[in-house]
């Protein structure tokens, strides 16, 4: 399975579908000792996230979450966005999150999502000589 395919899997299982359904799915994409976080739970392993899933189906029945976006990744490192749709097909929040793949494993080992994109503030501009003591720019 693809990285991508991982991603899609785990979304798959946050629509409210069969119990057996959705086991299957997380096992499929997530690892048996997986680290799940959002801003309201941080919870450890298969059962607990698939029990975390079903309490959050259950309270916005018919819930969906779609992967809307590329998938940016580099090593074992992905980012990417998903757009909750409502029951009755309405776009609800996007849920931009961070994983980690396992190494040499299709399964995600962590994932942790965000409410909303970050929020406006100051930037900074990083110029390329700031980063010379970290990385061989030559």
């Amino acid at each position: 399975m693809t990285f991508a395919n991982t991603i899609d899997t785990f979304c798959l299982a946050w629509t409210s579908v069969a119990a057996k359904r959705r086991e299957k799915l997380i096992a499929l994409s997530f690892d048996e000792a997986g680290l799940y976080v959002d801003p309201l739970v941080q919870i450890r392993g298969r059962a607990a996230l698939i029990a975390h899933i079903e309490a959050v189906t259950a309270r916005r029945g018919g819930v969906r979450l779609v992967r809307n976006g590329a998938i940016d990744h580099h090593h074992d490192h992905v980012r990417f966005c998903c757009q909750v749709i409502e029951s009755d097909g309405c776009a609800a929040a996007e849920v931009p999150f961070y994983a980690e793949l396992g190494q040499g494993t299709d399964r995600l080992v962590k994932v942790v999502a965000f409410r909303g994109p970050p929020q406006a503030g100051p930037t900074r501009s990083v110029s390329r000589n700031q980063w010379a003591p970290f990385i061989d720019v030559s």
